[in-house]
């Protein structure tokens, strides 16, 4: 099940901040703190552009790998398995007769 976290604004990111999404894992406070510090390190990484819909998934886990002994890199995070970025749909065009 996924769970959708709507939240607050963040001064690093733009305003499609709201688009972090949980995927995998607990949705408690602690995972949400945890997603937002991720989203920043792949942020500053310039592998997340900060309006993108991301969907993290585990971020107890992806936080352990990139602040705790191992200290990953976020290159390191795999995308599609750790992280996915979906980009908006480009815009409807409209034909007219």
């Amino acid at each position: 099940m996924t769970t959708q976290v709507l939240a607050p604004p963040l001064p690093h990111i733009t305003t499609g901040s709201r688009n972090i999404t949980i995927g995998a894992g607990p949705s408690d406070n602690g995972t949400w703190h945890r997603a937002v510090m991720v989203a920043l390190e792949l942020n500053k990484a310039g592998l997340w552009n900060g309006t993108d819909h991301l969907t993290l998934n585990y971020p107890y886990q992806l936080h352990q790998r990139l602040f705790g002994i191992e200290h990953a890199s976020p290159a390191d995070l795999i995308p599609g398995q750790d992280y996915v970025i979906k980009q908006p749909a480009p815009p409807a065009v409209k034909l007219s007769l």
